[in-house]
């Protein structure tokens, strides 16, 4: 039996961005006009390396997982088990418009997953070809 494990957690204290250029959309709304209505200029120079956060920008990612595979040595082929969960955290925290605006940052995700396969492989030698013939599901 082979067993294998691995575990990150990252927590990143980072990122901002300065604007560039305003794009007037088709819409014919504008950025400059409707920004002035809640009292903000944009500064629209990204060497004056001005950026605007209403909130701290914090990203925390965590992952991780285990796999067990199981080797059976039949007469003539290997029938091979392998099961598998993996697991992520996802949790960003930031200001998404990079404007005095208050938008929410995006949920957090948790998903999980599931695997396991079993398969079996002949064996074989130079002259012959083999075979691999298996079932995955995915749960």
């Amino acid at each position: 039996m082979r067993l294998i494990g691995d575990y990150a957690k990252q927590k990143q204290d980072c990122c901002a961005q300065v604007l560039a250029d305003i794009v007037a959309p088709a819409n014919g709304k504008n950025f400059r006009t409707i920004a002035g209505l809640f009292g903000y200029t944009p500064v629209i120079d990204p060497f004056a390396r001005v950026a605007v956060n209403d909130r701290a920008p914090l990203i925390e990612n965590e992952s991780g997982g285990v796999s067990a595979q199981i080797d059976i040595e039949l007469p003539g082929a290997t029938l091979t088990s392998i099961s598998a969960w993996r697991f992520w955290n996802w949790t960003p925290q930031g200001d998404l418009d990079f404007i005095p605006l208050s938008a929410p940052s995006p949920r957090p995700t948790m998903p999980t997953g599931k695997t396991s396969t079993v398969r079996t492989a002949d064996r074989f030698d130079r002259q012959q070809q083999g075979r691999l013939c298996g079932r995955a599901l995915l749960l």
